[in-house]
């Protein structure tokens, strides 16, 4: 099952306003959901995955999966600016080497 997928589940036919209201979360953010402009926090995959009818565990390694495409797509997108075929920026946590050199004037 994909994110889009799990959206469409919760939604049930509704339109993303009833849908809102229904579950306590503002139109706008769920529509950011349903556009894929944005993955929900905890409490509202929560909703999603419950509205939809699927295990919590199932929901989050949809969302897991998601986050991840949607990461190497922003590194891939990141490489295409510098015009290189160079790695992927490192991950936040990870380390950098940076050599620095004194410049005088």
């Amino acid at each position: 099952m994909s994110y889009k997928e799990l959206i469409k589940l919760a939604l049930n036919g509704r339109s993303v306003n009833q849908a809102a209201k229904d579950l306590g979360m503002g139109q706008v953010t769920l529509n950011r959901y349903a556009r894929g402009e944005r993955l929900p926090d905890y409490d509202d995959a929560l909703r999603l995955a419950h509205e939809a009818g699927i295990d919590d565990a199932v929901a989050f390694n949809i969302l897991a999966e998601e986050a991840a495409r949607k990461k190497a797509g922003k590194n891939k997108e990141w490489c295409a600016r510098l015009g290189s075929n160079q790695q992927p920026l490192p991950s936040e946590g990870s380390t950098l080497s940076i050599e620095l050199r004194a410049h005088r004037v």
